[in-house]
């Protein structure tokens, strides 16, 4: 328990570090550039799903905000859930291990 406390005060600050130290991975692609596919993917949709109105076009981009805010938050909370939950009753240290590593790795992208 008590490493997951310095895990939690220490997490920003390492994953700034590693920001600083190797910037961006080149050999994958930055979560940026897939949500910017994502963007274009949606927006397409809903401008054949909504009117083309004033308040149509309004709504779809409003629709467009929510959906990539909720998965902005909910794929990394959900995955990093799921490890811990499961490393925790468990008691395996290998997918703490992996959730450790993997909320460091999406820090520092």
């Amino acid at each position: 328990m008590q490493f997951f406390l310095y895990f939690q005060l220490f997490r920003l600050p390492v994953a700034f570090l590693l920001d600083a130290l190797f910037g961006d991975p080149v050999c994958i692609p930055h979560p940026v550039v897939l949500f910017g596919r994502l963007i274009s993917r949606l927006e397409k949709l809903f401008r054949r799903l909504f009117p083309k109105t004033r308040w149509g076009e309004r709504f779809a981009g409003a629709l467009l905000v929510f959906v990539l805010c909720a998965c902005a938050y909910a794929v990394p909370i959900l995955v990093l859930y799921a490890l811990f939950s499961l490393g925790l009753r468990h008691g395996n240290m290998l997918l703490l291990t992996c959730a450790y590593g993997l909320d460091l790795f999406w820090g520092w992208q």
